[in-house]
């Protein structure tokens, strides 16, 4: 077709797919259209004899890319300034294209003008390849968020170019392998400000460096308020730093011939020490081979015996990690043979040197996590002394401990001496951030292990760096949700611990609170400990054990035993003397189990004549029991409430154990009043309180045996016949907690049908409310996060603000430095 343009003879021969909604034109028209910041989009041509468009590049059909700015008055006027050959990649392929240099006086050097065409020459001198920005920007962030290597990047540029022969296309990758290296060193030194001379504007912190800091980390100077060093003790945890360190085995490197030559562009500036660091350190450190120290702690031993030969043929074993627990990387170091404390060593000194504590200011609290901790610890401050002396003062009060999932595999010991959750104002440290960095960085491990050291450290401090940028990024947001479920955590734990603490009486939270809280250790079996936050064997629940083939089986208390603390209650006595009401809760008591006995009878689905006889004549003889109970009660019933005589009348019931038996509760106010029963109904109210506080004491009672059940049978039961047995036991057990509850919310039910039921003291229980965690074993992830149900702090009022007096603070405050700051301020 004619060309829109109305020049005579000319035709639509020419289109651009890559502009927006482009039409075909004459070239004429393409070439003005692509002159100058279109020139890189390529030209479909029409075969007008084969009938088809031919991509080509825009100097293929007459176009040239020209640098000069004066335009008619400049050297492109001069027929001796040729065009020359120049390859650019650029994201949409790789063009072969001309372009002619500026050659005016003023002109700079040819690789400047492309730099000021925004385009990164491969060479300094005659470039013949370059790199616009926009590819190097892109493929920055393609190789930082899909961890697309140069290769695969260089593949596809010819892939896009020519996807059928694209051997036919300029390979540009040995040359982009170092541009894109050198591209993204100086989009860092931007980035961080050493551009912009941010090192005048923070003279604290290292010279040079390009680290992206956490903006949430105590940094004196920077974002610590004034007089902050004479806060009190317990709010410590408000000016802390908590950091976190780790190894990795998949950032290794193989032994290799490689340029001696070839070191980090960053060169100490970064995460990664110096290569002269690390030579000198390693002339003066001995370079332990393996762990020399003796430790009793299974998970050292089986760090200390791991397989040398996985380290074969490699000259680099890994990366040790420093983080802080805003998952921002602060150090690295390389690991030559394993994880050694030397290497560790050389990691903390890396990450402490960039936030120095100046001679005569106070240190904030640190507290380090480490998975070997328990071993590392016992002489990292004497070799930071003698090996970093300039960092010991920054280093000597810091206080160590093992991430919280980690420590689930050490000595038990190690739970109570080193787990964050027992250190005081640490706060919800659960030391395991730096383990979060490791699955995105394991996805360069298979390329970086085949790099020479200089662009190995590089490629890894380039993703380290994107990592601390995107968290950086999403600060203020993780901030937020994080208070807001602090928020909520510390409300639902502030109300169970109150609610505990009166439970318990302040006799006893006072007796706790005067308790050591630090672990004691026997000096002549450091293996053997005590601790207040550990089960005692010897003063565990009230069990009788009894050992049948190495089975631990508990016998728990018969039901005989259990209404026996009813009838002997002193709070039942001396609430109400009289029999009555007593006789005719425990006959309701005794009528429930024959119920479950006839309905037992009843569902079984295979019949033996002669045992069901034998059953029938027990449960007869049951039922004459009762049947001599309930007349009794009759009979008393007939003195103490004789307006109900008609309702006793009227009731027809086949059995005893179904036959209705009528208590002030089983009317409604108005009948009460007509019967004359309110006194009656008073003196029931406060039995039922007293027999819901005795329900409740039992249904703790047999959750402790569960719960004790459970912890034996993890650790001792083994083989199918103990399983049996145990599990037949925890099954008793379990359907004596059913049964209890419903004995509870049967009563609590009454105490509503009087009118004097207190949601808080008698609250309605599930199974789920009669949750509890294990006093024997150690303490298990997500704990934190858990509270017992509410059975254990059921029968406890807790007082309002306006209730709340001196006594009930003082069951709190009287052992101030064990009460959570903010709790304390709060009750205070």
């Amino acid at each position: 077709q004619p060309c829109a343009c109305g020049r005579s003879g000319m035709k639509s021969y020419f289109l651009c797919r890559e502009c927006l909604m482009s039409r075909p034109e004459c070239k004429k028209c393409f070439l003005e259209h692509h002159a100058k910041s279109l020139f890189f989009h390529w030209a479909y041509e029409w075969d007008v004899k084969n009938g088809y468009f031919v991509k080509k590049d825009v100097s293929a059909i007459g176009g040239i890319l020209d640098f000069c700015r004066n335009k008619e008055l400049g050297c492109s006027r001069d027929p001796n300034n040729n065009p020359v050959q120049l390859i650019v990649a650029e994201p949409n392929g790789v063009h072969s294209t001309l372009v002619r240099y500026c050659r005016c006086a003023s002109a700079p050097d040819r690789w400047d003008q492309l730099f000021q065409a925004d385009m990164f020459p491969a060479t300094l001198e005659s470039p013949g390849t370059a790199f616009t920005f926009d590819c190097l920007r892109r493929f920055d962030i393609h190789t930082k968020t899909s961890r697309k290597n140069a290769y695969d990047y260089c593949l596809y540029l010819q892939r896009i170019t020519d996807n059928m022969f694209p051997g036919n296309i300029s390979d540009v990758y040995d040359n982009f392998l170092v541009i894109a290296r050198v591209w993204q060193t100086l989009m860092i030194e931007k980035w961080l400000g050493q551009g912009h001379g941010i090192d005048e504007e923070l003279p604290d912190r290292p010279k040079g460096n390009v680290i992206p800091y956490c903006p949430i980390c105590c940094e004196q100077g920077v974002n610590m308020e004034q007089g902050w060093e004479h806060s009190p003790y317990v709010l410590s945890h408000l000016h802390q730093s908590r950091k976190t360190i780790d190894g990795n085995f998949q950032a290794n490197r193989y032994s290799k011939n490689a340029d001696p030559d070839d070191d980090s562009f960053f060169n100490g500036r970064s995460f990664f020490p110096s290569k002269e660091e690390v030579d000198e350190y390693e002339r003066t450190v001995p370079q332990l081979q393996s762990f020399k120290h003796k430790a009793d702690c299974g998970w050292i031993k089986a760090i200390a015996k791991q397989n040398s030969k996985k380290f074969r043929g490699m000259d680099i074993t890994g990366i040790i990690n420093r983080q802080c627990d805003h998952v921002f990387v602060e150090a690295s170091a390389n690991m030559t043979a394993g994880e050694r404390y030397a290497t560790t060593d050389l990691c903390q000194a890396k990450a402490e040197g960039l936030r120095r504590v100046k001679p005569g200011q106070k240190s904030h609290d640190k507290v380090v996590s480490y998975d070997a901790m328990c071993a590392y610890c016992v002489n990292f401050k004497k070799r930071f002394q003698k090996y970093f002396p300039h960092l010991y003062e920054d280093i000597k009060s810091t206080r160590v401990c093992i991430p919280l999932v980690h420590v689930q595999n050490h000595a038990d010991i190690c739970m109570y001496l080193y787990a964050s959750v027992y250190k005081p104002c640490v706060g919800r440290f659960i030391g395991e951030t730096a383990e979060m960095l490791w699955p995105e960085l394991n996805q360069i491990g298979g390329a970086t292990r085949q790099m020479t050291p200089g662009r190995r450290e590089d490629t890894i401090i380039f993703h380290m760096t994107y990592w601390n940028f995107r968290k950086q990024n999403n600060t203020a947001t993780t901030l937020y949700n994080d208070l807001v479920a602090a928020i909520q955590l510390y409300r639902d734990h502030c109300d169970h611990f109150l609610g505990v603490c009166e439970a318990l009486g302040c006799d006893k939270v006072n007796d706790y609170n005067r308790l050591d809280r630090s672990p004691q250790i026997d000096p002549k079996n450091k293996k053997v400990f005590k601790s207040v936050y550990a089960h005692d064997q010897s003063k565990g629940l009230p069990l009788v054990v009894c050992s049948t083939n190495s089975a631990h089986l508990f016998i728990a208390p018969s039901r005989d035993q259990l209404l026996d603390t009813l009838k002997h209650s002193t709070e039942t006595k001396q609430l109400f003397t009289d029999s009555f009401l007593v006789s005719n809760v425990l006959t309701r008591e005794d009528r429930r189990p024959l119920r479950r006995k006839v309905a037992g009878v009843k569902s079984r689905k295979t019949r033996d004549m002669a045992a069901d006889r034998s059953e029938m004549e027990k449960l007869e003889k049951e039922r004459k029991k009762l049947e001599d109970r309930v007349s009794t009660w009759r009979e008393a019933q007939a003195t103490f409430m004789p307006g109900c005589w008609e309702h006793v009348a009227k009731s027809h019931a086949s059995n005893p154990e179904n036959e209705k038996l009528f208590l002030p509760s089983d009317f409604g106010a108005g009948d009460r009043v007509r019967l004359g029963l309110e006194s009656l109904a008073e003196e029931e109210a406060r039995l039922r309180e007293a027999h819901g506080i005795d329900l409740i004491a039992r249904l703790q009672y047999i959750c402790q045996i569960i719960s004790a059940l459970n912890d034996r049978k993890i650790i001792h039961t083994r083989g199918q016949d103990q399983h049996t047995k145990s599990s037949k036991l925890l099954k008793t057990q379990q359907d004596l907690r059913t049964a209890r509850l419903a004995d509870y919310n049967r009563n609590r039910k009454a105490l509503d049908h009087l009118g004097k039921l207190d949601e808080d003291y008698f609250p309605f229980l599930t199974v789920q409310d009669t949750y509890r965690k294990s006093s024997e074993l150690k303490r298990r992830i997500g704990d934190s996060r858990a509270t017992d149900g509410r059975l254990w702090t059921a029968g406890a009022r807790l007082p309002t603000t306006e209730e709340a007096g001196p006594s009930t603070k003082r069951v709190l405050l009287d052992r101030g430095e064990d009460v959570p700051p903010g709790m304390r301020i709060l009750l205070s």
